[in-house]
């Protein structure tokens, strides 16, 4: 990309399990851009939510630390503008305020706290505009994320449909997981509190046409890693992966019968996400099995992404 034409943006993505920073060379004359950086770490910063309704001092101190960092890198790739965006653990900590005033204190950056509604939308997003999937015109793109503490269900009917249920990997992990490995009991529970809010959120099943579901997130990355062999993790060999709902039942039985010291050292997954990749697996089924498909596709893209095509390619965002 010539360096005449381009500006450089930076998105940091606050979620409930990690936090993402993207960087990337904007064109506004070709509405085109270059990732420059894309790269995440796992803070756990909505760890001990679920019971407290606040965030735990070391899960602000974690992800605070993370912010400084990428700060920093985005002041070396002399970033023009950064935007940082919250998702769900701030949307429901009642001491939510902390965190926000002590970036806006340190930093002088403002963080905006996204509705549930608008994850969804930035999900699609970044979805909609991939050319990996621009092969699928003739189905109905349908977009889940499975987050740390909520999940979106995204289409498009004629007009966006943007669905949201309080759940994730780690507020699921949290409530309900409390032995090592996990009981038969804790895994029916699980499920079957999957099911019962996908039923009571309304979420969407039947469709006129073919459903090509493509999933987004670190339990759907992870699992595509694994099943690709991979010792570390390589987003060019994942993205556009297809799983099949065989594969994904075969990695629950591995993962339901292992101790979370065994799976840090299970080929392709991140050290950081044996805790709860159990629970992401056991959700990405879930909403298989209700919504009736038999395969996802993989994207390593997320909510950063659509912030990028939403904020600074103003051409991205018409339906």
């Amino acid at each position: 990309m010539s360096t005449v034409n381009y500006q450089r943006y930076a998105v940091i993505d606050i979620g409930t399990n990690s936090a993402i920073l993207l960087v990337c060379d904007v064109n506004h004359r070709t509405q085109e851009y270059d990732v420059v950086l894309d790269t995440a770490e796992i803070t756990r910063f909505g760890q001990g939510l679920h019971p407290t309704r606040c965030l735990q001092p070391s899960s602000i101190e974690r992800t605070f630390g993370v912010i400084r960092q990428y700060l920093r890198q985005t002041e070396n790739l002399d970033v023009e503008q950064t935007v940082i965006v919250g998702t769900n653990a701030l949307r429901v900590a009642e001491n939510a305020h902390r965190f926000i005033d002590l970036v806006q204190d340190e930093f002088e950056l403002g963080i905006e706290v996204i509705s549930a509604q608008t994850e969804a939308h930035f999900s699609y997003l970044s979805v909609k505009e991939d050319q990996t999937f621009q092969s699928f015109k003739t189905h109905k793109l349908m977009v889940i994320d499975i987050g740390g503490g909520s999940t979106e269900q995204v289409f498009f009917d004629d007009e966006l449909v943007c669905l949201s249920v309080p759940f994730g990997i780690v507020s699921l992990t949290d409530r309900f997981v409390k032995n090592d490995p996990p009981t038969d009991q804790e895994i029916r529970e699980i499920e079957l509190f999957i099911k019962e809010t996908l039923v009571s959120q309304g979420w969407a099943t039947k469709f006129q046409v073919p459903i090509v579901l493509v999933g987004i997130g670190g339990t759907i990355v992870n699992l595509a890693a694994i099943e690709s062999g991979l010792i570390e993790l390589d987003l060019s060999v994942v993205h556009g992966q297809v799983l099949d709902r065989r594969q994904i039942s075969n990695r629950i039985d591995l993962f339901r019968s292992l101790t979370v010291d065994t799976l840090r050292r299970v080929p392709g997954l991140e050290v950081k996400r044996a805790e709860v990749i159990l629970a992401g697996t056991l959700i990405l089924r879930g909403l298989m099995n209700y919504i009736g498909v038999d395969q996802v596709h993989v994207s390593t893209r997320g909510i950063r992404y659509g912030v990028m095509i939403d904020r600074f390619l103003t051409e991205g965002t018409d339906f």
